[in-house]
């Protein structure tokens, strides 16, 4: 039975080994298609920067020339044959009228009966004023029919209205130059699309992409979908594509409505896992008969005493573990209701105490001004004591679940702002200077309520723990695609082993430096629930002497709502 096992064993790593380098290969394709995408997309987004930029400048020198005025060019030929020479990948400048007529062209000083009024690059201005930059779909030139783009602009009138465009061509063997630098390995795929799926550059071969447009599958999906940059698998849906799966990377060049993929063949990026795989998977079959055929007695008895004894060594670690961790919770609820017995017995003392006083007394005798400081004393103790009772059904409500989250988007000044107007009065009383630094940072995804209590809970300990004449601070940024909330106070800092236990509700209790101020310390416990359940993270960094800072991060507006259990 022991052989049995040994051999299954041994096949069945075997197989999870081969199964890992399966996932490995494509993790490591995955990124390989990520780079490669980045320097791809950096060298398209180059190229068209510097079209556009042209196209800008010639724009603005056909509104000066319709204008007429002192800067207005005063030969348009030679000032579109001059803008040949700023880059290699333009062929040809020109003006288009309102009708659709060419005005001037860097190609001929003399005006051509030519309209391009039912082209897509004048239609697309002409009847969208907000339409910025658009390259248009390869066509063939007239001239040495090679294949070009056309990138285009709208060109507006004094009053705003449409004057015409301004259309650069540039050559599409320009970019053979970048596919070469980039196919390192073959099967690669390099393709520029724009956003509604015109294919319009592609390494691979030309009636593959020219004219055609993606309808389906995962490539549709990324281009045509929200901006941004990632992965995807699937095949080529254009028309005359090898309709082979392929696993690549896309990135949307902002600005400019196009999309730069890149993808290889799924079945070419695995062909040496497939050979490395028969010959590993045929020595774990061999080794695995050498095992059944050699050893059968002589390893069923070893693999049965090992077997047992791990079995026997597992189990009494798992119930010394079980037992300590028992004890451990046991102890920690101990220790928390022995403070909460003391949070709870100082102010029920309090409000005893001044009340008996007024009854024994009376208000006559003790007169308004000292009636009325008692009935204060009184207020504030039982507020202690709501905020005690508040603190603990709260951490219950989270632990058990039944905290509902209202997930919106929320702006995080407000979020700061508010919980600042609360708590500056509780700063001011203590002298201790709060310090706001808020950058403009869109929308987060959160609860309001949980969110302002989170805000709340840390600048109140900040406060609590800073010194008169000391400082808190509170900042936001955006690192990334989330908004960084910090809290900061110069206070005494927490020491390393409290530190590593203070998310724990039970451990926080015992927080030596709790002990001398009001409250039970669940707050900073809370708070990394909370902040847990809004799907963000929070991080304590402190030291002894050098104060506390907090960290929050939570994900800014994504344009979804959702409403989540804590």
């Amino acid at each position: 039975m022991a052989a049995i096992l040994s051999a299954v064993a041994l096949v069945t790593l075997a197989v999870l080994h081969v199964s890992r380098n399966h996932a490995e290969t494509l993790a490591a394709g995955e990124q390989l298609m990520q780079r490669t995408n980045v320097l791809f997309s950096k060298s398209l987004r180059r190229t068209f920067e510097v079209v556009d930029a042209v196209a800008t400048d010639a724009r603005d020198a056909y509104v000066g020339y319709q204008g007429r005025g002192v800067a207005a060019v005063a030969d348009p030929y030679q000032y579109l044959r001059s803008l040949l020479a700023i880059s290699p990948v333009i062929r040809g400048v020109a003006w288009i009228d309102a009708d659709g007529n060419r005005v001037f062209a860097s190609v001929s000083s003399q005006l051509a009966a030519l309209s391009v009024a039912n082209q897509p690059q004048f239609r697309v201005h002409r009847d969208d004023p907000g339409a910025g930059v658009y390259v248009g779909t390869p066509f063939r030139s007239v001239l040495d029919g090679s294949w070009q783009l056309i990138v285009s602009r709208r060109v507006n009138n004094a009053q705003g209205q449409f004057a015409g465009t301004v259309q650069v061509a540039l050559s599409t063997s320009h970019f053979d130059e970048i596919f070469q630098q980039l196919e390192d390995s073959s099967g690669l795929l390099l393709a520029l699309f724009r956003r509604d799926g015109a294919c319009l550059l592609f390494s691979g071969p030309n009636e593959a992409c020219f004219g055609n447009r993606l309808e389906q599958g995962e490539l549709a999906r990324v281009v045509r979908g929200a901006p941004g940059a990632g992965a995807f698998r699937g095949t080529n849906s254009l028309k005359g594509g090898d309709a082979l799966d392929r696993l690549g990377a896309y990135t949307h060049l902002a600005g400019f409505d196009l999309v730069a993929t890149n993808s290889v063949a799924v079945d070419l990026l695995l062909a040496r896992w497939r050979a490395n795989a028969l010959v590993e998977l045929g020595f774990a079959l061999f080794a695995a008969l050498a095992i059944l055929a050699i050893g059968w007695r002589t390893a069923h008895a070893v693999a049965r005493e090992a077997v047992v004894a791990e079995q026997l060594r597992a189990a009494s670690l798992a119930a010394k573990a079980a037992e300590a961790e028992a004890l451990a919770a046991n102890r920690a609820k101990s220790m928390f209701l022995s403070h909460m017995s003391h949070e709870l017995r100082t102010p029920l003392n309090a409000v005893l105490g001044f009340s008996d006083m007024l009854m024994s007394v009376g208000f006559e005798r003790l007169g308004a001004a000292r009636s009325l400081e008692y009935v204060r004393d009184i207020h504030r103790s039982g507020a202690h004591l709501l905020d005690l009772v508040n603190d603990v059904l709260d951490l219950s409500r989270i632990e058990s679940g039944a905290l509902q989250l209202a997930i919106k988007a929320h702006d995080p000044t407000r979020l700061v702002d508010n919980a600042l107007e609360i708590v500056d009065p509780i700063a001011k009383a203590r002298r201790v200077e709060i310090e706001r630094h808020v950058e403009s940072v869109e929308h987060v995804m959160c609860d309001r309520r949980a969110m302002q209590q989170c805000l709340l809970n840390l600048l109140s300990n900040a406060i609590k723990f800073s010194d008169a004449g000391g400082a808190v601070g509170v900042s936001v940024t955006r690192v990334s695609r989330a908004a960084r909330f910090i809290v900061s106070d110069s206070g005494p800092g927490i020491p390393a082993d409290v530190l590593a236990n203070i998310g724990q509700p039970f451990n926080q209790a015992i927080n030596p430096l709790v002990s001398g101020q009001e409250g039970t310390g669940l707050g900073l416990a809370i708070t990394l629930k909370l902040v847990e359940a809004q799907g963000g993270r929070l991080t304590i960094d402190s030291a002894p002497g050098h104060g506390t800072r907090v960290t929050i991060d939570l994900p800014i507006d994504s344009g979804v709502s959702e409403s989540r259990a804590a």
